[in-house]
């Protein structure tokens, strides 16, 4: 199969491009350079590089009679991936992503309130096609999965978990390729709908997460 037209480099043109570190095996034993394909033959761990990366949640408010709406902020603190390759596929095994708390406005509730402890894992491994480039050193890969949720909501102090959401139907493209030390992973997913909302008045959805990280090949 022919690899697509969007390469690793150019950037992911959906919305929530999610790009991750890795922590891989160098050349081989004889000194030769390996493959970015080769390289991904071994489970593989990617680290999650938060101050490259960023997330949005879109927002409404809606109070005597009027909707407002805008793009939340909010940024990717920590996380890792765990893949490989498995012939004709990119599997990623495993997908966790930390996010930072998120204030709510105090012009709306009576107290401080802040969604803490926010995070996404993968519900269930991906298994893609991968489309390589004829060097073995890029490949893009897309398909379906499944992520779950977890936050809490804190209230003056006090942390009360609002219990785990499983985002399903979502769109994920992936690309992987060689940036000359480093290998570097870029992930992609957008999860439409609404993900929290309090009596009516306000509601969080639709989240986008872009990350970029690296790491050394040894």
């Amino acid at each position: 199969m022919s690899p697509p037209t969007r390469l690793p480099g150019s950037g992911l043109l959906v919305s929530v491009p999610l790009a991750l570190a890795v922590i891989a095996c160098g050349g081989g034993d004889d000194g030769e350079v390996t493959t970015t394909r080769e390289v991904l033959a071994h489970d593989t761990t990617f680290l999650v590089a938060g101050v490259e990366s960023t997330a949005t949640l879109h927002a409404e408010l809606r109070r005597a009679g009027r909707v407002q709406e805008a793009d939340v902020a909010v940024a990717v603190t920590s996380g890792n991936l765990a893949a490989h390759v498995d012939g004709a596929a990119l599997v990623v095994d495993g997908l966790t992503v930390t996010f930072g708390d998120i204030p709510l406005p105090l012009e709306i509730f009576p107290s401080d309130l802040t969604l803490t402890g926010i995070g996404v894992h993968l519900a269930a491994p991906l298994v893609l096609p991968a489309y390589w480039t004829d060097d073995d050193e890029a490949a893009t890969s897309s398909g379906p999965g499944r992520l779950r949720l977890d936050w809490s909501l804190r209230i003056d102090g006090q942390v009360y978990p609002l219990g785990e959401q499983e985002l399903g139907n979502l769109g994920f493209e992936l690309a992987v390729h060689r940036d000359g030390p480093r290998l570097r992973f870029d992930l992609a997913v957008l999860a439409h709908g609404v993900m929290w909302s309090w009596a009516d008045i306000i509601a969080l959805g639709d989240l986008e997460l872009e990350v970029t990280a690296y790491a050394l090949l040894e």
